[in-house]
């Protein structure tokens, strides 16, 4: 085993891990062992530092995202919040004003329905994209959903179409008698979809709005 002084020892360069040093002591006339177990080399100091420096930057990029994830997070839902009030608003006021202009309350609530749920469309996609969802492909889809519910829904929607121009210009009220869709009757009410008439034995018969404006409208005296 080498031995030797402390200081010869140390100028030799880095020791190597595990290694056992002897050193002779002078004074005493005994040897000692000094077991290194803990030793880096400079080399792998360096090393430590570089993979610290990596992962702090890694961390730090991380929590930066977390904070813009975070902040848009919170503006969604805010934008759901205030664009649902805006929404009610809204269709409250296109009810009121519908009404004021002597349209039918049915006809009134119908719009009011179509325009709240119309803006609380624009306002969902305007939160997904501002989470940074990407809405082209979800209008995509909406706009083939619409087309293919249309198709399906032909017939309701001329439907709906005859009995807004019903309510809208009124060729007959509640209470006429009247002889239209192939039925002579007393007018009990007018929907969006279809008309409710009364015949003389006392018969309700809904017809259809649409085959109503197909077809020619008497009204009788009462």
């Amino acid at each position: 085993m080498p031995s030797g002084s402390f200081s010869e020892l140390s100028e030799k360069g880095p020791w190597p891990d595990y290694i056992e040093h002897y050193f002779e002591c002078i004074s005493c006339g005994v040897k000692f062992c000094l077991v290194v177990d803990t030793y880096h080399a400079p080399e792998e100091d360096g090393r430590v530092k570089r993979m610290e420096g990596v992962m702090q930057e890694t961390f730090d990029k991380l929590y930066g995202h977390l904070i813009a994830y975070g902040m848009n997070l919170i503006a969604a839902i805010l934008i759901l919040i205030i664009g649902k009030w805006v929404a009610k608003v809204v269709s409250n006021l296109l009810k009121r004003v519908l009404l004021k202009s002597k349209i039918d309350a049915t006809l009134a609530a119908f719009a009011e329905n179509i325009c709240y749920c119309a803006i609380l469309v624009f306002v969902g996609i305007a939160a997904l994209n501002k989470i940074g969802i990407e809405t082209n492909s979800f209008l995509a889809v909406i706009g083939a959903a619409g087309l293919a519910v249309g198709l399906a829904l032909q017939g309701s929607l001329s439907n709906f179409a005859a009995g807004v121009m019903m309510i809208l210009f009124r060729p007959f009220k509640i209470g006429d008698v009247v002889e239209a869709g192939g039925a002579f009757g007393r007018v009990l009410e007018i929907q969006i979809f279809s008309t409710i008439i009364m015949t003389d034995d006392k018969k309700k018969i809904i017809i259809p709005n649409s085959k109503i404006t197909a077809d020619k409208i008497i009204i009788h005296p009462k």
